[in-house]
């Protein structure tokens, strides 16, 4: 069972792609969260601001996933 998660901004280069496919068994957000940190913990910055969507949703942390959700890193926005 995988969700794919997408990387943008910083956290895309951190990664050094824009997506990953993770096994998730049962995992929340919050779950997935910190399996990325162990993986790349220079992400440990850009967490500090990012707000999570699932499937175009955004979700809490703790929201619950699914086979096949997209799970979407979403960096803060600015402009002027």
């Amino acid at each position: 069972m995988m969700v794919k998660v997408l990387f943008f901004a910083e956290a895309k280069r951190i990664v050094g792609k824009g997506e990953v496919d993770l096994d998730f068994a049962g995992k929340t957000v919050l779950d997935i969260k910190e399996e990325l940190l162990e993986k790349y913990p220079s992400l440990e910055t850009s967490f500090n601001s990012v707000v999570f969507a699932v499937n175009e949703q955004y979700v809490a942390e703790g929201t619950a996933l699914k086979d096949g959700d997209v799970l979407a890193v979403i960096p803060p926005v600015g402009g002027g």
